[in-house]
């Protein structure tokens, strides 16, 4: 009990250090995408309307998608009908569907306040933040 305890720990110590380390990551884009983009205090402060805007909102469907995958799981080990496992999983698509769109409307809504050099230089630096995602996945 002691072990399974100390190693419950140590996961969680762990899982808490790997989402410091990604929100520490997306905090230093920010900082380079500001300085490398060299954006107007107009634009700095729509752009963190729009990321706040949007946040609140893509939390909650983060948080209603999980928890419509807890149902899922446990009834994909239950006595639920296909017809009713597939209307839960839909609801789950629904839900990631409504997720993307968010963040590709906050996208256009940024790209809209952008100069076209501005905007360049910001997707360049999205494609190479994936990359280096991509990348330490991989390892």
């Amino acid at each position: 009990m002691k072990k399974q305890l100390i190693t419950l720990l140590i996961i969680s110590g762990l899982s808490g250090l790997a989402q410091a380390k990604n929100r520490h990551q997306r905090e230093q884009f920010h900082e380079k995408l500001f300085t490398q983009l060299d954006l107007s205090q107009e634009q700095k402060q729509k752009l963190k309307e729009i990321k706040k805007s949007q946040k609140g909102e893509v939390k909650e469907l983060k948080k209603q998608m999980k928890t419509q995958r807890k149902e899922l799981n446990t009834a994909l080990s239950g006595e639920s009908s296909d017809i009713n496992l597939l209307q839960m999983k839909e609801k789950i698509i629904e839900l990631h569907k409504q997720i993307k769109m968010k963040k590709f409307n906050k996208m256009l809504a940024i790209r809209k306040i952008l100069s076209p050099a501005q905007r360049k230089t910001f997707f360049e630096l999205k494609r190479k933040m994936r990359k280096n995602k991509k990348h330490h996945r991989e390892q």
